[in-house]
C-alpha cells in the first residue's frame, strides 16, 4: 500500500488534514519527544531522516507536528521551508507519491485489517470502547516493527499500532480537531 510508509525503525500512514498532507505514526516511533513548551526552536521538533519507503532506509526528514505520549499518536509534517529548504523538497517529493488513508471513526465492532511485517494484510475483529480499539486476533500476532501501521476498517484507517497489545487508540478521538477536520466537515 502506497500510504503506509517507514517511520523510523516503525511505521506511519499518510493522510489529508486541514494542513495538508501529513504522516500519523506511533508516538514511540520518535527518536525523541518535542519539547512539552508552546515555543520551541525547530530543530527540537524537526527529526532528521525519519521517513522512507517501507523496504528502504529513512531519508526524509519530517517536523513534529502533534505528539501525544499517553495514547501514543504522533503527526509529522513538512519541514520548516525556509530554514530547511532542500529537506521541505524531499519531504513535499516524497509525500506527493504517496496515497493518503482517510481517517474514519470506528463502530463498536468491526472486522479490521493490519499490515503484517511480510507487507501481507491480515483479519483481525475490532472492538472499539471510549478512546480505544481492541483487537482480537488469534491467527497472526503484532510484532515489533508494525507499530505506526494504521489499523483498516470498512472506509478508511480507525486506529494504528501503537503498543502491540490488545488495546490500540481510536484515531478520530484521539486527534486533533485540526486533523480530523478535513472527515467532520
Amino acid at each position: 500500500m502506497k500510504g503506509v510508509v517507514r517511520v523510523s525503525d516503525g511505521r506511519g500512514f499518510v493522510t489529508e488534514t486541514a494542513l495538508g498532507l501529513v504522516v500519523v505514526t506511533a508516538a514511540h516511533c520518535l527518536p525523541h519527544l518535542p519539547p512539552a513548551s508552546s515555543v520551541s526552536y525547530v530543530q527540537e521538533r524537526t527529526y532528521g531522516n525519519i521517513l522512507g519507503p517501507l523496504d528502504e532506509e529513512p531519508s526524509v526528514w519530517a517536523e513534529c507536528l502533534f505528539v501525544d505520549p499517553v495514547a501514543d499518536i504522533a503527526i509529522l509534517g513538512e519541514p520548516d521551508s525556509q530554514e530547511l529548504c532542500d529537506e521541505w523538497e524531499a519531504y513535499d517529493s516524497f509525500i506527493g507519491q504517496c496515497e493518503p488513508i482517510k481517517i474514519v471513526g470506528a463502530i463498536q465492532e468491526q472486522s479490521v485489517r493490519m499490515l503484517s511485517l511480510s507487507g501481507e494484510w491480515f483479519t483481525a475483529r475490532g472492538r472499539c470502547s471510549k478512546n480505544a480499539m481492541h483487537i482480537d486476533n488469534k491467527e497472526q500476532s503484532v510484532e515489533s516493527g508494525m507499530s505506526g501501521s494504521p489499523i483498516l476498517g470498512d472506509d478508511g484507517a480507525v486506529s494504528l499500532v501503537s503498543t502491540g497489545g490488545p488495546c490500540e487508540p481510536a484515531l478520530m478521538e484521539c486527534l486533533p480537531l485540526w486533523a480530523v477536520r478535513p472527515i467532520i466537515f
